[in-house]
């Protein structure tokens, strides 16, 4: 994908993926059709999906917009491939595969996908966690020929020096006095652009905002200034 738009067509340095942490197919389609004209890239996690399943990719991809199956896929090697199988048949970008299923279950969930997609996203240590390491983790996932790895932002800069052709996936991002709740490593929007980010995963600091609009339109700017 890599168009990064701004909603008048100019290129971002990083894409938003708005988190649709929503519990019904109502409040996310509304929340798509309120955002789309700023926000083209969505996030349906294990709550939507397992509340709405393929609906909810169908109801995103029908309004023009990429979709990002956060299911954190974790099994066996033939469980993982064909569990990937079926996320590239409902038509998403992008899923995530946890980076602890071991290499030959990495290698194994590529293999039947249709022109590279969905594209495999490997889950390093969850942002609510305060251990593990990620810099392991990013090293299996590149060794496995993953697209990209979801990184907390503590660790972007290194992860994306060490390994400048993985996609940089962040979630826990957080504009400058938003609290950071569950999420033990945040950084602004501004911050993550400038360790290299790519992808800037947000759902509350927008979800939460008097304005969601307004609050995506101001964190659009901040990572277009970012880049300057």
């Amino acid at each position: 994908m890599k168009s990064f738009k701004t909603g008048k067509g100019a290129k971002m340095p990083a894409e938003i993926i708005f988190a649709l942490d929503y519990p019904t197919l109502g409040e996310a389609s509304a929340a798509v059709k309120l955002l789309n004209k700023e926000i083209t890239f969505f996030k349906v996690g294990l709550q939507l999906f397992t509340a709405c399943g393929p609906r909810a990719v169908r109801m995103i991809r029908e309004a023009g917009g990429e979709v990002f199956l956060d299911l954190k896929i974790h099994d066996i090697p033939a469980t993982c491939r064909g569990a990937v199988k079926s996320v590239s048949k409902l038509g998403c970008y992008s899923t995530t595969i946890h980076v602890q299923a071991g290499r030959e279950a990495l290698e194994e969930a590529g293999k039947d996908r249709k022109n590279g997609t969905p594209r495999l996203w490997g889950v390093t240590v969850l942002s609510s966690l305060s251990s593990g390491s990620p810099m392991e983790a990013a090293q299996k996932a590149n060794d496995s020929n993953i697209e990209g790895v979801v990184v907390s932002g503590s660790q972007v800069k290194k992860v994306k020096s060490a390994f400048p052709n993985l996609e940089i996936i962040v979630p826990g991002i957080r504009p400058e006095g938003f609290e950071k709740s569950d999420q033990k490593r945040v950084l602004t929007p501004s911050e993550a652009v400038r360790s290299g980010a790519d992808y800037l995963v947000i759902g509350r600091p927008i979800r939460k905002a008097p304005d969601p609009l307004s609050a995506a339109r101001k964190i659009k700017r901040e990572i277009s200034e970012a880049a300057e």
